[in-house]
């Protein structure tokens, strides 16, 4: 039995499908692990000092192998899950392109949670499915009253499942399968449910607040609400931390369990995104272009500032960063490269070949080519 169906069938177990069924033509194409070894491509202009290194990692010919075209991509921690068309979804190790896990869940992936507590929450309709973020075992499964309105998310012992039909979020013993309690929201939710690492639930709602409630054993308690103007887009949760930009032209770091705001920087037009890492710098899109802020560390003296450090008159959408690069998208669709350097962003061009990349990681590249994705590293 090769490396591959060795994978596959201690992820997915004994009551599985067969490894035929799943991977039609495993052979014609191999799956992960497979280095491109091509030699590293430069990025950007060696004479005006922007130039980044692209060297290829790994390709997995996922779409040949299962016969089934690439949906979607979720970055997942030190993992990527790409989601087919047949309703398969494989975790791959950035590092090295290995296969970590393989579910076929039947049906087309609708939602997929950042991992909390070990676990990603995925699902299809209104069934629910709990996994290992490492080794994908299937730790819950069960069928809801609705279909879900946006991602779930697992502390490790409940799953939080926000439903379509009521605007309300239930709390799911996965233990026992049965409901702890009820929330029901004043509003819908327009973002993923989020999750910090103390336990706090981060709720984006259509109303335009930001709350955040503490899950306890008969109820969820709401300890902070933030109303400054209507969020744009999903927040941005990075530790105990709380990142959102509002209509009101503001851009805010909270504390997660107390929402207390940390920092708050105005910009010069109205928010188009939600703030999004890159590097040390915080990048928003506008109305008015691309700002770049450079907020205040942990452990910052109460007071401290946040500065914006450059803008750009770009209509495109920020990705996120990587090795001193910002990556943005388009309103072509394709993606934008500006090298971060001297309190400045500049132009540099990307490869003529990779229309589409997009950060995973912070020192890794993706792209979607055909039934391939494709990963390289990223050095300045």
């Amino acid at each position: 039995m090769s490396i591959l169906s060795c994978v596959l069938l201690a992820a997915l177990g004994p009551a599985s499908l067969s490894l035929t069924a799943l991977f039609p033509d495993p052979a014609a194409a191999p799956l992960g692990a497979v280095p491109l070894g091509a030699v590293p491509l430069a990025v950007g202009d060696a004479e005006q000092g922007s130039t980044a290194r692209l060297m290829p990692q790994w390709t997995a010919a996922l779409g040949r192998a299962r016969q089934a075209s690439i949906v979607s991509l979720h970055e997942a921690g030190a993992q990527v899950l790409v989601a087919d068309a047949r309703g398969g979804v494989s975790a791959f190790a950035l590092s090295d392109g290995a296969l970590a896990w393989f579910i076929d869940l039947g049906g087309l992936l609708e939602y997929a949670s950042a991992p909390s507590a070990g676990q990603v929450v995925l699902s299809v309709g209104d069934r629910v499915i709990v996994t290992d973020a490492t080794r994908g075992g299937r730790l819950f499964v069960q069928q809801q009253r609705s279909p879900l309105a946006q991602a779930g998310v697992s502390d490790g012992e409940r799953v939080y499942l926000p439903l379509l039909s009521d605007d309300v979020i239930v709390a799911v013993d996965m233990a026992t399968g049965l409901e702890r309690w009820t929330l029901r929201l004043p509003a819908p939710l327009t973002a993923p449910l989020l999750r910090i690492p103390g336990g706090t639930l981060v709720l984006s709602l259509a109303d335009g607040s930001v709350r955040g409630f503490k899950p306890e054993d008969r109820t969820a308690r709401q300890t902070w609400i933030r109303r400054e103007g209507r969020a744009i887009g999903t927040p941005t949760v990075e530790g105990n931390r709380v990142y959102l930009a509002t209509s009101e032209r503001s851009v805010s770091c909270l504390d997660g369990a107390s929402g207390r705001p940390l920092w708050t920087h105005r910009v010069d037009a109205r928010p188009r995104s939600t703030p999004v890492r890159a590097g040390d710098l915080w990048l928003v899109a506008t109305e008015a272009g691309l700002t770049a802020l450079r907020g205040c560390p942990e452990g910052s003296a109460q007071g401290c500032a946040p500065q914006a450090v450059w803008r750009l008159p770009s209509s495109g959408m920020p990705l996120g960063g990587a090795a001193g690069l910002a990556l943005v998208r388009g309103a072509d669709g394709r993606t934008e490269t500006y090298g971060l350097e001297d309190g400045a962003a500049r132009p540099v061009a990307a490869p003529a070949d990779v229309p589409d990349w997009r950060p995973l990681g912070p020192q890794r590249v993706g792209a979607l080519q055909g039934d391939r994705l494709r990963v390289w590293s990223l050095t300045r």
